[in-house]
């Protein structure tokens, strides 16, 4: 094949219009995860009696944080109308500290379960059956890295010239004698070159903090430890000067760096107890088939209008392996597991690709969360579909079509003679259910029995 062929081949195939519009889409959607802890179901959740470095601000931190409704989310983000949106953090109400400080009073909660009846008696009136968050802050451990960094400068080098000249006049007086004059003159010019360089070394200093939280979630009820982990949160600050000292001296304390990651340290630890916000991009292939589903959902908000939209053009047209991943995507965007694992089945049967695989994980990753947050008392539920049915798709890898996508194959309601029950493309699974001379008799996900040509099987 000549250079020019195969040149031209390629510059077909960037320009086709299936090329051209198979592009990659994003969207950014927001899930509601489960705590770090597993803890079971509660009701309300306290904070008192956080002691240590800084324990009067850490735990008024945690308040805080507790009861931020968009804990969670980076900055400048918020949840749009095409996010499933369930009843938190209202479903776990966080009891005021000054009611909580009125019964444990002075008294320090040591690292085992609450031993004083009386105690607990008291915070279950107050908390119901729900949990006290407490711990011990530690002290800030904290390092430092120096380093030096070189640049070179050019360097402006004025030079200057003097030039010396002598004038001699002569006059002559009344009576003929001559007079002689001597004047000296100097002259200095000056010129300014780049002519040099020179290297400016500086010395960088990264200062790093790092704060420790040994939490505990007690069992209001009981006192019984529900569970304990070690949150930790950090800061750092980098500065370069010409010399160590003026380095040392612009560089943030320790003790400054160390109040700064108090909050972050807080939200950390609300994390390990309650559930949060997590940001995921859902990935499409958005070309001529699936142009419309996916701008449903990216440009209009619209996740339900999006799952319904895929579904239904699945029914229409079975067996292309995006429709039927789109429709995996939404549904498992809207906790509807099952239908998405169907969706997931089908696509890979049709072409098992990489991004399938991700799905496949995707759909583990929330439902693990959905039933842990069930457990927990959180109020979730699949998101409705509008006007759509589960819906039956499947299939088993047995047997594959022989090609590309392009290339479509028929399954005949006889050995070489019938109707035709299907259109495959190149590369769809298919079961097999027998086999007779050249013919075999498959099944395709859909659930749609025949009979296909072995020549058209790999």
């Amino acid at each position: 094949m000549s250079r020019t062929f195969v040149a031209l081949a390629v510059a077909a195939a960037l320009l086709s219009p299936s090329a051209a519009l198979a592009v990659r889409a994003k969207k950014k959607v927001h899930f509601l995860r489960a705590p770090r802890m597993d803890l079971p179901a509660y009701t309300t959740i306290g904070v008192v009696g956080v002691d240590g470095w800084a324990g009067p601000e850490l735990e008024s931190a945690l308040v805080t944080a507790f009861l931020d409704r968009t804990r969670g989310l980076r900055f400048g983000e918020g949840l749009g109308p095409e996010d499933p949106v369930v009843a938190w953090p209202d479903h776990f109400p966080v009891v005021e500290r000054s009611r909580l400080d009125l019964i444990v009073g002075e008294r320090t909660l040591g690292a085992g379960p609450l031993d004083d009846a009386e105690l607990r008696d008291s915070l279950a009136d107050v908390l119901g059956a729900g949990v006290l968050i407490t711990g011990t802050s530690k002290r800030p451990i904290w390092g430092d890295e120096w380093g030096t960094t070189e640049e070179t400068q050019e360097v402006e080098v004025t030079r200057e010239k003097t030039t010396t000249s002598v004038e001699v006049e002569t006059e002559e007086d009344w009576w003929g004698d001559e007079e002689t004059t001597v004047t000296i003159k100097e002259t200095t010019t000056s010129t300014t070159s780049v002519e040099e360089q020179e290297v400016v070394t500086e010395w960088c200093l990264t200062r790093n903090v790092l704060l420790s939280f040994d939490l505990r979630a007690i069992d209001a009820r009981t006192g019984r430890i529900l569970a304990a982990d070690t949150v930790q949160a950090s800061n750092s600050d980098y500065k370069c000067s010409d010399t160590r000292k003026k380095t040392l001296d612009s560089v943030a304390s320790v003790e400054s760096l160390a109040v700064g990651a108090i909050d972050s340290l807080a939200y950390r630890a609300a994390n390990r107890v309650a559930p949060y916000w997590g940001t995921m991009k859902l990935v499409f292939e958005r070309n001529k088939k699936t142009k419309d589903g996916v701008l449903l959902l990216t440009k209009g908000d619209d996740l339900a209008g999006a799952a319904a939209w895929f579904v239904d053009e699945a029914g229409i047209d079975p067996y292309d392996e995006w429709i039927q991943y789109g429709a995996g995507l939404c549904l498992a965007s809207m906790y509807r597991f099952e239908e998405a694992r169907e969706r997931l089945r089908a696509a890979r049967a049709i072409n098992d690709r990489k991004v399938f695989r991700r799905l496949d994980r995707l759909i583990h990753d929330l439902e693990r969360d959905y039933e842990r947050l069930q457990r927990m008392g959180v109020p979730m539920r699949p998101l409705d579909l509008p006007g759509v049915g589960a819906g039956d798709v499947g299939g088993t890898e047995e047997v594959v079509v022989r090609g590309g996508r392009k290339r479509m194959s028929d399954i005949l309601s006889g050995q070489g003679v019938g109707s035709v029950v299907a259109r495959v493309p190149g590369g769809m699974a298919l079961t097999l259910l027998d086999h007779k001379g050249d013919w075999v008799r498959v099944r395709t996900f859909d659930n749609k029995e025949g009979w296909i040509h072995i020549d058209d099987l790999r």
